[in-house]
């Protein structure tokens, strides 16, 4: 039994195995790698916290993967769904490389932002009514923006670049057409 404020031990390469609890101010690892091993002994999947290289970490050992990644820069990568259910605050912009996909998005938690920008060859925004059909999406494609029946795959309305307006269907207009040019 070791008993005192004096002591000292230094127990080398040896592992300390304790049934009690460790109780203690600070503990300092020193090592290339220091982590710490969660292991249960009877669920699964186990965890490891630790800087490897130079990267906190917290990795789901029993099937290897970085679940959260927090960098020197101070980006966060997590790998997995993350859920936040208190909400988000975003100061900066906000960068997909992906899909984005909005469910139940009701008038208590909108989406807000001051400018919307979606970059890629073929924009769009997927408007899908999860009880009932048609389905809707907006493109801009070659210069033009289209409205599109997506479930019957149908341009209904189209603005092309040189400014003239295709519609696809009845067009019913219930407070009148003033035209200023010729009508074709």
């Amino acid at each position: 039994a070791l008993a005192g404020t004096k002591v000292s031990p230094d127990f080398g390469s040896q592992n300390i195995v304790t049934t009690g609890t460790l109780s203690t101010g600070d503990v300092t690892l020193t090592d290339p790698h220091p982590r710490i091993l969660f292991t249960d002994n009877d669920n699964n999947p186990d965890f490891q916290i630790g800087n490897i290289n130079g990267e906190f970490q917290v990795k789901d050992t029993t099937n290897n993967v970085v679940r959260l990644q927090v960098a020197t820069d101070g980006h966060v990568d997590v790998a997995g769904n993350l859920d936040v259910g208190a909400g988000i605050d975003v100061t900066g912009s906000v960068a997909v490389t992906s899909n984005i996909t909005a469910v139940n998005v009701t008038a208590s938690n909108d989406i807000t932002a001051k400018d919307m920008v979606i970059s890629d060859t073929t924009p769009s925004l997927q408007f899908t009514d999860t009880d009932g059909n048609p389905d809707f999406k907006i493109t801009c494609d070659t210069g033009a923006l289209q409205f599109t029946d997506s479930t019957n795959s149908a341009n209904r309305l189209v603005i092309n670049s040189d400014g003239h307006v295709d519609v696809t269907g009845n067009l019913d207009v219930g407070a009148g057409i003033d035209v200023t040019g010729r009508v074709v």
